[in-house]
């Protein structure tokens, strides 16, 4: 991917591991191991033993590094050694899930002809549901599923419809969902909120990997884009026209007081806030054209204290957005901790996913603790990682510090989302297994259900006792042949009992 060209050298935190640690002068490694058996780490001892160095080298007591080793050692060995070992902590019998009886899986409905990935519970047990473009283009983008089965575009059939040809350069991009890509809605308010990736940007000339950016105030592309040299031959009646939506048909507040900030995406990628008690587009937010990279793919939002959390999976970044005025900071750029550094295993296979699929590898799932002080984020092939909101809100912190702050916290098999129950327990996909495990605060990992018919459960939502899950019949099959090889879709809905947990005192990070 393009986007991964000249990656930066100080990308993986630990790196200075002789500074950080000062181990030539406390151990004197240099004289007690040589330097090919430290790092012919696998064949020189087991992994467990590597991790659980708290044994080996008994590092803990005199040197007082219970944190470091945690957050540095462990991180950076993580990233080298086989993906099994990862772990924010000396690995033990919980870095496997461990089995539990199943829980029954209730099959709520179950559609052909559609790919829904996404699903939040509406009133009167209904559910919005988006549905995924990647695969199928002639069904609705958001919908919303009735209690009896019925479906119908959400929020109308308008911004279901799909753009005419000529209107992909037109403000009319802002009026019409392109490639959902992200749902949310906060408890206890009546605010939905569609995350839409937009349609593909040649306009994006410039691919700016050489320079990484942790703020948008990188110069745009040199040069006019293509749709600036349609337009210069044109009226100025009809320049200023593509510029601003009309205001009859848009929603009131799109930015309208910030257009230099959030407004000039050709392909349209948005922010959209849905009133679901009057069924109406509220707000628009327009994604700044210089806060997206050649090949960048939005991917999930979380939203708190008025700013949104946006995973790019396309060229792995992580976006910080102002709702109130649409300014827009990339962080991370493509740091080791949004990329899917392993194999996406799909059934128990390894998977190679053709190009327009390749993403799946890449961060696609974020989630919030229940006080809204820590982000976590997930790539597709795993693991977990988190970083405290204070560094990502602070545009003072440098990108360096940044890169120190965030931390590996479980090893997280190949997914297709996760979710966050209040008590801070967090639900996963397991695509690899065909099931759905539970990490709670105190990390223990456990399989809570696993059926042959979770063939690739997508971003599953909880509510109360209930985990709601959406599910397809993609598999490895479809990302590895063209689409007119693509087999048939189905589409189910499932619901699926939380068992009960012990109270667990959480570790914090």
């Amino acid at each position: 991917m393009n986007c991964l060209k000249n990656l930066p050298k100080t990308s993986l935190p630990g790196q200075s591991l002789v500074k950080t640690l000062g181990l030539v002068k406390t151990l004197n490694l240099t004289k007690a191991l040589s330097l090919v058996k430290i790092l012919n780490l696998a064949e020189t001892l087991s992994l467990s033993k590597i991790l659980g160095l708290t044994k080996v080298l008994n590092l803990t007591k005199p040197l007082g590094l219970a944190k470091t080793l945690t957050g540095t050692v462990v991180l950076l060995t993580s990233f080298f050694l086989p993906w099994e070992a990862a772990s924010s902590a000396p690995v033990d019998k919980t870095a496997t899930p461990n089995a539990q009886p199943s829980s029954p899986l209730t099959l709520l409905t179950q559609k052909k002809a559609i790919a829904w990935d996404s699903v939040i519970p509406f009133k009167n047990n209904s559910f919005f549901l988006q549905v995924s473009h990647l695969f199928r283009k002639d069904s609705p983008f958001l919908i919303l599923l009735s209690q009896n089965g019925d479906i119908k575009p959400y929020p109308n059939e308008n911004w279901n419809q799909p753009l005419k040809p000529n209107e992909e350069n037109t403000p009319q991009v802002y009026q019409h969902f392109l490639n959902l890509n992200g749902l949310y809605t906060k408890a206890g308010t009546s605010s939905l909120w569609v995350l839409d990736a937009g349609l593909p940007a040649p306009a994006i000339e410039k691919e700016r990997a050489e320079k990484p950016s942790d703020s948008p105030s990188d110069p745009p592309p040199e040069g006019p884009s293509p749709e600036e040299k349609e337009a210069n031959g044109k009226s100025s009646e009809e320049k200023g026209a593509e510029r601003k939506i009309p205001e009859e048909k848009a929603p009131k507040n799109i930015n309208s007081n910030n257009a230099g900030k959030s407004e000039g995406k050709p392909k349209g990628a948005k922010l959209i806030e849905i009133n679901t008690l009057t069924d109406q587009v509220t707000r628009v937010i327009p994604i700044p054209v210089k806060a997206l990279h050649k090949g960048s793919l939005l991917s999930q939002i979380r939203i708190a204290d008025n700013k949104a959390y946006i995973a790019d999976a396309g060229c792995p970044a992580l976006l910080v957005v102002n709702l109130q005025d649409g300014e827009t900071r990339r962080l991370l750029e493509r740091h080791p901790s949004l990329t899917g550094m392993r194999a996406l295993i799909v059934n128990n296979k390894a998977v190679q996913p053709l190009p327009p699929y390749r993403f799946l590898k890449n961060t696609n799932a974020l989630e919030l603790s229940p006080d809204e002080t820590i982000l976590y984020y997930l790539p597709g092939t795993g693991p977990l990682f988190l970083i405290r909101r204070a560094m990502i809100d602070d545009p003072k912190v440098t990108p360096i510090e940044l890169s120190e702050s965030m931390m590996l916290w479980y090893n997280v098999p190949s997914n297709g989302g996760m979710t966050i129950a209040p008590d801070g327990t967090l639900y996963f996909s397991d695509i690899a297994n065909k099931s759905i495990i539970r990490l709670t605060p105190d990390r223990k990992l456990t399989t809570i259900a696993t059926n042959a018919q979770l063939q690739w459960p997508g971003h599953l939502f909880v509510s109360g006792k209930i985990i709601y899950i959406p599910a397809t019949t993609l598999d490895g099959y479809t990302l590895t042949h063209p689409a007119h090889e693509a087999k048939p879709f189905t589409s189910s809905l499932y619901a699926l009992t939380v068992p009960l947990t012990n109270a667990a005192t959480p570790i914090l990070p």
